[in-house]
């Protein structure tokens, strides 16, 4: 290789020489600011965890930004462990994966209750009697050395719909998870919706019937009260126990084995009372969506959970009362969709949740 000493013994000009040795010096730095850039990993390569804390289970998993799952798990725990125990199980699974994967921007977590998420603070969790005022992510972006961001449950889920589900393409809807309670998730000009203390959402309280059953957040009549799955359980016992002509009694054993499910298998089967109780709770469902359609003049509405499941014999009565009571917008605009994701819409939203948080484009 030609150096400026021996370019000096030939006859450039001095000017020559530094410009020469300018231009080399010019294409090192180039080199090597092209080698830097080289070792940054590419938005398409960079990895989110999301992990969906339930009552009874952990599902955690590993995606890319274009909805490419890389690792999934499916863990049980116990809702009655004390908060560090379970806090433990979840570090112990992300170090698990870290181990096998590389580039992970961060961890997103869907925890049902009501949290501080800037603090990373669960203040209680219905599905976790003993966390109040618990230091989450915190507690895990120590033990893991990544950032953590947490968020409600049914918020995660929506963001999963949103990006990667029945919601693609929609810029705004709310999503409606009808399972053991009702939640929810709004998202306005395909931003969702949080709210001051992160209530947002929360559709399973509004009031359906001011004089309706009590509901267990010390309200009347909200939509939880109507439509969840242990009032639609619980109906399908009563029709057994005062004698109604019902296939559900052939497909129990004991009558702590009635849940929405096996409703709706008989509703299928075309079961009077088991259509009858899903027509009930699409009832109360319509005129909850009815309200919100003329409050949000949201595109679509997302069904998910366990009781959404049902299908047609659940759909057909909301969309009914829908049709029924909203005048103001056209009926037929209001689009009311099941949930596509299934199972996977919390790992899955948890981690599209941390992927904007830690700014990473989502195609």
């Amino acid at each position: 290789m030609q150096t400026p000493e021996n370019l000096a013994g030939k006859t450039e000009s001095p000017e020559t020489i530094i410009n020469l040795a300018s231009r080399r010096k010019q294409d090192t730095d180039t080199a090597k600011e092209s080698m830097k850039k080289s070792s940054i990993p590419k938005e398409a390569d960079v990895l989110a965890i999301g992990i969906d804390l339930g009552g009874s289970h952990l599902g955690i998993g590993l995606m890319d930004p274009n909805g490419e799952i890389h690792d999934h798990e499916e863990i049980q725990i116990d809702n009655m462990a004390p908060p560090e125990v379970t806090l433990k199980i979840v570090a112990d699974n992300v170090e698990r994966i870290k181990g096998k994967h590389g580039n992970i921007c961060g961890v997103g977590i869907g925890l049902p209750g009501n949290h501080d998420s800037d603090k990373g603070i669960c203040r209680f969790s219905p599905n976790f009697p003993k966390w109040h005022n618990v230091e989450v992510t915190p507690f895990l972006s120590k033990a893991c050395s990544l950032p953590f961001f947490m968020l409600n449950d049914v918020r995660v889920a929506t963001l999963g719909e949103l990006h990667y589900g029945a919601g693609k393409g929609v810029k705004n809807l709310v999503m409606i998870a009808i399972g053991t309670g009702i939640g929810g998730g709004v998202v306005v000009n395909g931003k969702l919706i949080i709210g001051r203390e992160e209530g947002a959402g929360e559709i399973g309280h509004i009031t359906i019937d001011p004089n309706g059953p009590l509901c267990n957040c010390g309200n009347f009549g909200c939509l939880e009260a109507f439509a969840s799955g242990p009032v639609i359980s619980a109906k399908g016992a009563e029709a057994i126990i005062r004698k109604r002509p019902t296939r559900l009694r052939e497909k129990i054993q004991s009558l702590e084995e009635i849940n929405p499910k096996v409703i709706a298998e008989a509703a299928h089967e075309g079961d009077v009372v088991a259509l009858q109780i899903l027509e009930e709770a699409g009832k109360a469902i319509g005129i909850g969506i009815a309200s919100l359609a003329v409050t949000l003049n949201p595109e679509q509405f997302i069904l998910g959970g366990g009781v959404a499941l049902a299908g047609e014999p659940l759909f057909a009565p909301i969309r009914k009362e829908v049709n029924r009571r909203l005048h103001i917008l056209p009926a037929e605009a209001v689009s009311i969709v099941p949930a596509s994701l299934g199972t996977r819409a919390g790992f899955i939203g948890a981690a599209t949740y941390a992927f904007l948080q830690c700014g990473i484009p989502i195609p």
